[in-house]
């Protein structure tokens, strides 16, 4: 059991690094970004930007997860389910500062693509 909380953490600390290191990059190589970013005033390109970026911090954390878990699939699960529930108590927050679609389109990739990438990571071996 030890095992696989440790699992779901490395799992969250990969969707996080992923997510900083990208939001850090668009913020200093994308000046235009930079500038939306202050007021959630993005474009349609922004938007679809940050839902990719945000869908490969979600597969690095199902990969990760796997990974430390050997492979074990309540980890993934956790680890997905966990950024299910912190994201979706964030994006009510900030419901009216994005489109619906993006709300929908976010929340609902979260658990299919952390499977995804668990499934696409071998585990590792003890």
């Amino acid at each position: 059991m030890a095992r696989e909380w440790k699992a779901v953490v490395a799992g969250w600390a990969a969707w996080l690094l992923v997510a900083a290191v990208a939001g850090v990059l668009a913020k200093v190589l994308w000046p235009g970004y930079a500038e939306a970013a202050e007021g959630h005033r993005f474009t349609l390109t922004m938007l679809l930007v940050r839902l990719g970026v945000a869908a490969v911090a979600t597969l690095a954390a199902g990969a990760v997860a796997a990974w430390f878990a050997g492979g074990r699939w309540r980890a993934i699960l956790l680890t997905g389910g966990g950024l299910l529930l912190v994201s979706l108590v964030r994006h009510v927050q900030i419901w009216d500062q994005y489109p619906v679609w993006y709300h929908i389109v976010y929340l609902g990739y979260l658990l299919p693509l952390t499977v995804l990438g668990g499934h696409c990571c071998p585990p590792r071996c003890d």
